[in-house]
This record gives C-alpha cells, sequence and structure tokens, in this order.
C-alpha cells in the first residue's frame, strides 16, 4: 500500500509540472495569436509585436566559439557528471551578452534593451568533446577563456558546446512593452509584461509552443492514466 502511495505522489507531481508547462505556454501562444503586428513608425508606449532587421548601433561583439561578429551571443558549455549508474549535464559556462541595437521595419526603428528578455534563437554552432574525441585548439581556447580546462585528472571531460547569435541583417520577431525612447525611438525593454525575441517567424513561434502544449497534454494525461489504474489495483 506504501508503494502505491508513493507511486501516486510521484504521478501527481510529474502532472503538476507538466501542466504548470502547459499553462506557461498557452499564455505564449495566445498572447502571439491574438496580437497584431504593428508598423514601428506607429509605435508609442503600450504592448506591441513589430518585426524588423538588426541594426547594431555600437561597437558589435565577437561570439567566443565561432569567433562572428554580432550584437548578441548566448554561448553555452555543459558537462556530463555521472553520480553511479546515473549522469547528467551540467552548465560550467554560460556566457550570455548583448551590445547595443535596434530593428528596422523600414518605416522606423526600435530599440531593443534585451536585458531579462525571453529570446529564443536557432542554435548556429554545437560541438562536442571527451572520451576517444579529445577537444582541439579552438575548443581548448575558449575553455581557457573563461578558466576552464578539458582535463579531469588524467581523463578528458566530456563536454557539449553551442552558440546562438544575432547578427546585423538579421530580421527578428519582437513581442513586448514600448517603456518610452531612446534617441527618439521607441524603446522595447521587458517590464511588468515580458519581452520576447525571436529570429523565427510567428508561425515557426506559434507552432513551437503548439507542440509543447500537446506535448504537456499527453504527459498529464498519461499520468492520469496512469493514476487511475494505479488506484484501480489498491480497490
Amino acid at each position: 500500500m506504501e508503494g502505491i502511495i508513493v507511486f501516486l505522489i510521484i504521478g501527481i507531481i510529474v502532472a503538476g509540472i507538466a501542466a504548470y508547462f502547459l499553462f506557461v505556454n498557452y499564455k505564449k501562444y495566445k498572447l502571439i495569436l491574438r496580437t497584431e503586428t504593428s508598423t514601428i513608425s506607429m509605435v508609442y508606449d503600450g504592448f506591441h509585436e513589430v518585426k524588423g532587421r538588426i541594426v547594431p548601433l555600437e561597437n558589435q561583439l565577437v561570439s567566443p566559439f565561432a569567433g562572428k561578429n554580432c550584437v548578441y551571443y548566448h554561448f553555452m558549455v555543459e558537462q556530463n557528471q555521472r553520480s553511479g549508474k546515473s549522469s547528467k549535464w551540467v552548465k560550467i559556462i554560460n556566457d550570455i551578452r548583448s551590445s547595443k541595437f535596434a530593428i528596422d521595419d523600414g518605416t522606423g526603428k526600435a530599440v531593443l534593451d534585451m536585458s531579462g528578455a525571453d529570446v529564443q534563437i536557432k542554435l548556429d554552432t554545437k560541438a562536442s568533446s571527451g572520451f576517444l574525441n579529445s577537444a582541439d585548439e579552438r575548443e581548448r581556447s575558449v575553455l581557457e577563456k573563461y578558466n576552464q580546462s578539458n582535463k579531469m585528472w588524467i581523463f578528458e571531460k566530456t563536454l557539449r558546446y553551442t552558440e546562438r547569435y544575432l547578427e546585423e541583417g538579421d530580421e527578428l520577431y519582437v513581442l513586448g512593452e514600448v517603456n518610452g525612447k531612446e534617441d527618439r525611438n521607441p524603446l522595447f525593454r521587458k517590464s511588468a509584461m515580458p519581452l520576447y525575441v525571436s529570429d523565427k517567424s510567428e508561425k515557426e513561434l506559434l507552432g513551437y509552443y503548439r507542440t509543447r502544449m500537446i506535448i504537456s497534454g499527453i504527459v498529464i494525461a498519461g499520468i492520469a492514466a496512469f493514476i487511475v489504474w494505479v488506484y484501480s489495483l489498491s480497490v
């Protein structure tokens, strides 16, 4: 009986987590779906959806791994750490940086403050190293810049490297609140409302969040069926 109660508790917790993700993704999906795209020239304070191409407003960054000129990058290195028979990926480097930039849709420019933004951008570079796949010079060099090493005693760490970046001319989808101006241009930044920034199209984003909702729904349905089955065994 105690074993059944434990299974029921675990099932309820997992279903609760899945329900939370369903709710979060549903909110994002509905927000994107119901907000009409505005031209930047007609944007004032308030919540808006705009699209445009990136225009740097200051010296650009250089992405750590690919060495690309960019206005934003997210570079991450994860290490596979084992404990007994299980293993998990742990972040050892998580570097996110942005320079000042705007987007231009042909009618005007809008400045983006990326602090706290919810950024969904495509993966640009990925690599891995470890046993039978020794880290190359580029991978060792970038690890050293972050005071990290590919070595663990006499063996190599199992690492995976991912990098995403936004370049001049990339087309962005932006959904968020305009709060003031900068150089007479509307300024998007996170406030009471979230700021969504993506290099994916609106259609791709809707598909992404729809898929996540479906997966969450399947998990909830599966857990519900499992709970009913476990309960039926106890009566």
